[in-house]
């Protein structure tokens, strides 16, 4: 169920980052792995399969009808036992978690737009860029290494973001 329910724009973060797997299994082992478990003198009185549902809803923010109502990421991360390492992931990806689920709907509604007005994918993707990755770019002072390095990040992102909106289902 965390799998398949995890927000799409989230599962485009996630995966954008390479962290989809290693998320679900953070937020598995630390939180709903053990949730619910009744103990009673050592003995399993109660098996955790209603319980495990509620953690994931809960932490997936939806409502009764299984509606999200709001996705908190960072919730999702047990911050208190990670390694230094660990934590500067989960805060990369917490980063780029927020900049999509605040960008996506955006740069979606941009492209869409430039699409029906005739603009060809190139120059919608020149549009997504100029409008919203401009930070991302090169500055002068770069040396070609490191131009030719933001120039192929920027690409890559814009690529991915176009693919994403191609497969995005409101939910």
């Amino acid at each position: 169920m965390l799998r398949h329910k995890c927000p799409q724009i989230v599962n485009f973060a996630l995966k954008w980052c390479s962290a989809k797997e290693r998320w679900l299994n953070h937020t598995y082992k630390n939180f709903v792995h053990y949730g619910g478990n009744e103990f009673k003198k050592g003995k399993l009185i109660r098996t955790a399969n209603q319980n495990k549902r509620l953690i994931i809803r809960a932490l997936l923010g939806l409502n009764n009808e299984g509606k999200s109502t709001h996705f908190d990421f960072d919730r999702s991360i047990d911050w208190d036992d990670l390694t230094k390492e660990d934590e500067k992931f989960w805060r990369n990806v917490s980063d780029w978690v927020r900049w999509f689920t605040e960008n996506f709907i955006d740069i979606r509604s941009t492209y869409n737009t430039s699409r029906s007005n005739g603009k060809d994918e190139f120059d919608c993707k020149v549009e997504i860029i100029q409008t919203y990755l401009k930070l991302e770019l090169p500055s002068e002072k770069d040396d070609e290494e490191t131009k030719d390095r933001k120039f192929t990040y920027v690409n890559n992102l814009t690529d991915y973001l176009v693919n994403c909106i191609e497969i995005y289902k409101e939910e």
